[in-house]
């Protein structure tokens, strides 16, 4: 197996190890969202400690205290920028490595950030797909795509190169065509002038003035054939059988010349249809590109955006990841200490509705590292799903009682609103995750309702002020 060892960004030991030891790993938590529980890594991954321990001693990792018993691992500079730069074209090396800036990640994650990582965490060991926010974007442009022009982002793109080619040799086909004929042309004009190659008029008035010379001739010596004296006529037929030969000469000139220029105009047609062809081939299948182009550049691409924005908000803000799979909507709710309401939460259903993709049902799934929490919302959203039933209900009775009347009473009103706002919906809780009750224990414990990156910067300041 042949590599590219990039020393110029990191230590070529650190490069070696996360490159053949280790990516997959660093892979994992950067998709998680740069952390992990140092106990959660040592349980879902095969040897664990080993690998931690070289990840560590490789500069490649960092290790917090949540409190003496419990930690948590993070991505050092070194690994972002292995992670960030291996497949960077740049040259790093006129640059001190201390220097080379990318994304960096904060020490002391707040509370959110860091349960939310460790969910992930845990479903990406598990074998998990369209967790991490860059592979749920990429899904969603595919199925934008996908639903306006019959192929994902992939096709999309390999059309679109395809037919860039076309077109560019399409263009040189024509081209090469015109300059054949132009030269063709040319070389024929070079002919004419030579020996009036196009023009056959000469050639043919020489025949018709050979012809009537001939037949004159031969109806002279038809003449003195029928006389007594017959007089000249030797000398005659030896005229008439030199203007036949001199006759059968030049209409065989006339006839060469007629078919050369026969066979000029041919090829010339020729040229004109292979140019008139192709440049048809290629007007429509411009018409074709642009047309597309413009669809996707126009109406296509914003769509893409106004989808992403929705679901990168839900991400970054709620962490939540909304997923599409196999026509169904997954509303994955992650327990970060903080739940909001269940019609908060169908608020935020409703505002991915009104973006008209492709799924046909919604499945909410609620994980939390507290058994009591996670049933709290779960009975939150069946109660939600029994007042739209009830809500129904109440919209057809009124309608059966008043022979569906126009004007409709206030409570018929709040119940159709019920109805309107309450997507079709299936809640599930699932307990992987309770064994994180005692990560969360422990974090809200210790921080006192300080927030854990505040409570560090405080610490820092008073270490501080003790020192001067």
């Amino acid at each position: 197996m042949k590599a590219i060892v990039r020393d110029d960004i990191i230590s070529l030991d650190s490069f070696v190890a996360a490159e053949f030891k280790y990516k997959p790993y660093l892979e994992m938590i950067m998709k998680a969202g740069n952390y992990c529980f140092l106990d959660q890594f040592k349980k879902l991954i095969p040897s664990g400690k080993t690998i931690v321990n070289g990840m560590i001693e490789n500069n490649l990792i960092g290790m917090e205290n949540i409190n003496k018993n419990y930690k948590y691992i993070y991505l050092s500079d070194t690994a972002m920028k292995y992670l960030y730069l291996r497949d960077s074209e740049e040259d790093f090396s006129k640059i001190k490595k201390n220097r080379i800036s990318v994304k960096k990640v904060e020490k002391n994650p707040t509370e959110k950030q860091l349960l939310s990582s460790a969910y992930k965490f845990h479903l990406i060991t598990q074998g998990e797909d369209l967790i991490d926010k860059e592979s749920i974007m990429k899904s969603l442009e595919d199925i934008v795509f996908l639903k306006n022009h019959n192929g994902n982002t992939e096709i999309y793109n390999n059309w679109y190169k395809k037919t860039e080619e076309k077109i560019k040799n399409l263009k040189f086909e024509v081209q090469k065509l015109k300059n054949e004929k132009k030269k063709f042309a040319e070389h024929i004009d070079k002919i004419n002038n030579e020996i009036d190659l196009l023009n056959s008029s000469k050639e043919y008035n020489e025949y018709l003035t050979l012809d009537t010379k001939y037949n004159s001739f031969k109806d002279e010596l038809n003449e003195k054939s029928q006389k007594i004296l017959k007089t000249g006529i030797k000398e005659l037929n030896l005229e008439i059988e030199y203007l036949e030969k001199l006759r059968s000469s030049v209409y065989k000139n006339f006839l060469i010349k007629n078919s050369a220029i026969g066979n000029i105009n041919k090829i010339i047609n020729e040229f004109k249809e292979k140019i008139s062809s192709k440049e048809n081939e290629l007007l429509e299948t411009e018409k074709a590109f642009n047309k597309i182009n413009t669809s996707v550049n126009e109406t296509t691409r914003p769509k893409v955006k106004e989808v992403q924005k929705v679901f990168e908000n839900l991400y970054n803000i709620s962490k939540v990841i909304v997923r599409i799979k196999d026509k169904t909507l997954e509303f994955i709710i992650f327990d970060t200490g903080n739940f909001k309401s269940a019609y908060g939460y169908l608020k935020q259903l409703n505002s991915i509705n009104s973006l008209s993709l492709d799924f046909q049902k919604i499945q909410i799934i609620i994980y939390s590292y507290a058994e009591h929490r996670a049933y709290n919302l779960y009975n939150e959203f069946k109660k939600a799903k029994e007042a739209k039933a009830k809500a129904l209900r109440t919209m057809q009775n009124f309608n059966l009682h008043t022979d569906n009347a126009y004007n409709k009473s206030d409570f018929y009103i709040a119940s159709k609103k019920i109805y309107d706002n309450t997507p079709d919906f299936e809640v599930e809780t699932r307990n992987d995750f309770f064994y994180m009750k005692k990560y969360m224990e422990f974090i809200s414990s210790s921080t006192k309702s300080i927030k854990r990156k505040d409570k560090e910067a405080i610490d820092n300041l008073i270490k501080s002020l003790k020192s001067n």
